[in-house]
């Protein structure tokens, strides 16, 4: 969905409407297919965090049209590959890397727009953080990626009293061709 990738003249490039339609007819498809039985999610940008990229205007309108189609869940994500710097992690559009919850906000906006679940992910670390999300917001899930490749037994220990933070830097040396894990763990 992003203009600076899409440059098709036909019905799938252009306004926001062009450059989703793709995805909403995958989505259709989808539901056509497996009725209400199947739980549906997809994860979405919030904004491509670069000149010329989709932006929260657009990207709100992606999600009430999933919303209108009655998809179960949208993942709140944001950023593209040309947003990223400094060991991939997005400068663009965050004021401190070191917060929690990075695209929390329009989670929040979104939440509060449509009748679908949301779920918000970016940097989250402590389990305050995921508490404070639930008791503060009307967003009924948080997702954890990449700490859990570092401690897959993260959400245990929390579960047990154990609250220390996750361990993961956010340095993306997980994601790599060789495997997904935590190069910083022994």
């Amino acid at each position: 969905m992003n203009p600076l990738f899409n440059k098709r003249k036909d019905s799938y490039g252009g306004d926001i409407s062009g450059r989703s339609k793709f995805l909403l007819e995958v989505y259709d498809k989808i539901r056509e297919g497996v009725g209400n039985d199947y739980l549906i999610s997809v994860k979405l940008n919030c904004e491509d965090f670069v000149d010329g990229g989709a932006t929260e205007k657009e990207m709100l309108w992606v999600c009430k049209e999933l919303s209108k189609r009655n998809i179960d869940l949208i993942e709140v994500s944001g950023g593209s590959v040309i947003s990223r710097k400094n060991e991939g992690v997005i400068r663009v559009g965050i004021k401190n890397i070191n917060d929690e919850g990075y695209f929390q906000s329009f989670a929040e906006k979104i939440s509060k727009l449509i009748n679908t679940p949301i779920s918000t992910v970016g940097g989250i670390r402590t389990y305050e953080k995921v508490l404070s999300v639930f008791e503060n917001t009307n967003i009924q899930f948080v997702s954890l990626a990449r700490p859990l490749l570092c401690e897959p037994n993260l959400i245990n220990e929390w579960e047990s009293g154990n609250y220390t933070k996750a361990f993961c830097k956010s340095c993306n040396g997980c994601l790599n061709p060789k495997g997904s894990r935590c190069i910083l763990k022994k």
